[in-house]
């Protein structure tokens, strides 16, 4: 499971929390039924929301999970961009060059620059976009 974690720390309104990365926890037998702290490996801190204005304070395990807006939003663009540049480098090499291997090119050459784009912008959004669902 990755969608548990524990707070790390809330400073200035903020709230941190380190995932609990615990494939390992399938077979685990401790307490609360598997995986609360001591088979899991802790994963890089990151942001979290509190929408449900739920009485957190450090330490506690939590349940985190992405939220439905970020989700379309990271969903559009992973889809949508790529192709709508792949589409584009298709005609702007049409109409500079004209040749079946410019279209090719500018065909990969948009996809490659756009798949950069996407990666580089969910890498950035990805750690502000999980809310807390609740408390374990």
């Amino acid at each position: 499971m990755r969608d548990r974690g524990i707070i790390s720390k809330i400073e200035n309104g903020k709230i941190f929390v380190k995932p609990m990365l615990s494939d390992t926890c399938i077979s685990c037998t401790s307490s609360f039924g598997g995986c609360h702290g001591s088979c899991g490996k802790m994963g890089e801190e990151f942001e979290v929301a509190n929408p449900k204005n739920l009485a957190l304070k450090e330490g506690l395990f939590v349940r985190v999970k992405a939220s439905i807006k970020h989700q379309t939003l990271q969903g559009l663009i992973s889809l949508f961009f790529p192709i709508m540049s792949s589409v584009l480098g298709f005609f702007l090499a049409n109409h500079f060059f004209g040749t079946e291997k410019a279209k090719a090119l500018g065909v990969l050459l948009g996809l490659a620059v756009s798949s950069t784009i996407v990666i580089m912008t969910n890498s950035r959004l990805a750690k502000k976009m999980a809310d807390i669902e609740e408390i374990l």
